[in-house]
């Protein structure tokens, strides 16, 4: 799907690494923790910035995310998140 997504005014859309997000963490003694039970942190590129993004970020950084904060694009779109830019983390060099 080549759909393109404009966001407005400090929004941000970030598309998620699924290879840095989709883990599962076992303790030293085996036992599987889900995911639900950890605090999310995501890692994704940015593909478009609102009109109102300072100069901070940019198209293709890679940045890092809580889940909590994003608002998924729906089903349709389950790659695909919009966040404000305040609730970037970080931006990984």
């Amino acid at each position: 799907m080549n759909t393109h997504f404009k966001p407005v005014k400090d929004r941000i859309i970030v598309k998620v690494d699924s290879t840095h997000n989709d883990h599962t963490h076992v303790t030293s003694g085996g036992i599987y923790i889900p995911q639900d039970t950890e605090e999310k942190v995501l890692q994704g590129v940015i593909q478009s910035l609102g009109q109102d993004v300072d100069v901070d970020v940019k198209v293709q950084d890679k940045v890092l995310f809580s889940k909590y904060s994003a608002v998924a694009l729906g089903n349709n779109y389950p790659d695909l998140f919009s966040l404000k830019q305040e609730d970037i983390l970080c931006v990984i060099a």
